[in-house]
């Protein structure tokens, strides 16, 4: 419905889309809903017969995301910020494992532990599931605001795996995408998840992110060996056995409404050379390398970026 007009010889260059039928606004206004703070965390669902992917309660406790990574669509579109309180997350928590018999939930958002309550609503929930085997989840910690208070907090009666987003795998390069985290960081929640009873931990990365090298990719794999020793010498000796380390590694997808939208994506052959480079530089049996299929991402490019025609 709309279409790409530029003035590439004009004075003062520039370019815009403008409507190709009529009636339609020059300038798209973005819809916002600004009730969710007060919406209910939990409505009545169809919970399925047989066990699936996600197969438990999930609690939106918030919306947006102030981080600002530039690959980021979410971050980008959701904006503001919005929370729903405590007692929001904690009643519409407890009303949903009632209603649906799950023994675990996930309070999900881009960014839960930015929540301004988080310890508060962590604190509550594993008070009232006490003894009842079930299983309090936060999908996707920060690294910065995953201290030794925040792993217990999350631990709640069992110990899953955990989920951490370095990105990338030199600091340059997470310079580069805005991500704000530092090495110090992950081996700081790596020492205080460990200490409190973890023993598995999955790495997200992307391969084929802006100005990425050889170098990056070698990165990976050694901020994930790291990482391995890191925890090893979290727990007691006879336990160290039982510490795994998964590497998730998916291929850079620019997205529209992004910094990063205009980058190119590597081609597939490209990206299973780098998934190469990483496996033959991952030195330890207990660190398992996954990678997105490259076929598969580059479907989703097109589809991330294509128009109406596609």
């Amino acid at each position: 419905l709309y279409r790409w007009r530029a003035e590439p010889e004009a004075q003062e260059a520039g370019s815009w889309i403008e409507p190709v039928e009529e009636g339609l606004p020059v300038r798209i206004e973005k819809r916002l809903f600004e009730g969710f703070a007060e919406s209910p965390g939990w409505e009545p669902c169809i919970v399925p017969f047989t066990e699936v992917v996600h197969d438990r309660l999930n609690v939106e406790v918030l919306r947006g995301c102030a981080r600002g990574c530039r690959f980021c669509q979410a971050g980008m579109m959701y904006r503001p910020v919005r929370e729903r309180s405590a007692d929001n997350v904690v009643a519409s928590t407890l009303a949903g494992l009632a209603a649906t018999g799950y023994d675990e939930v996930s309070l999900t958002s881009l960014s839960s532990t930015d929540h301004s309550q988080i310890a508060d609503i962590l604190t509550r929930l594993n008070r009232a599931c006490d003894g009842k085997g079930v299983r309090i989840s936060v999908p996707s910690q920060r690294l910065d605001a995953f201290g030794v208070d925040m792993a217990g907090l999350v631990a709640g009666q069992k110990k899953g795996g955990l989920t951490f987003a370095p990105e990338a795998g030199t600091q340059r390069l997470r310079d580069v995408i805005n991500k704000n985290v530092t090495e110090e960081d992950l081996f700081g929640a790596l020492d205080a998840a460990f200490a409190a009873g973890w023993r598995r931990v999955k790495l997200y990365f992307m391969i084929g992110l802006p100005t990425e090298t050889d170098e990056d990719i070698k990165g990976i794999a050694s901020l994930a060996s790291r990482a391995y020793d890191r925890a090893k010498a979290a727990v007691p000796p006879e336990q160290r056995g039982n510490v795994r380390v998964s590497v998730s590694c998916a291929l850079f997808v620019p997205k529209a409404q992004t910094p990063f939208q205009w980058d190119g994506q590597i081609a597939p052959e490209e990206a299973l050379r780098r998934v190469g480079i990483l496996r033959r530089s991952v030195k330890y049996k207990a660190v398992d390398v996954h990678w997105h299929d490259p076929a598969t991402s580059f479907v989703e490019a097109v589809m991330s970026r294509a128009g109406r025609e596609a």
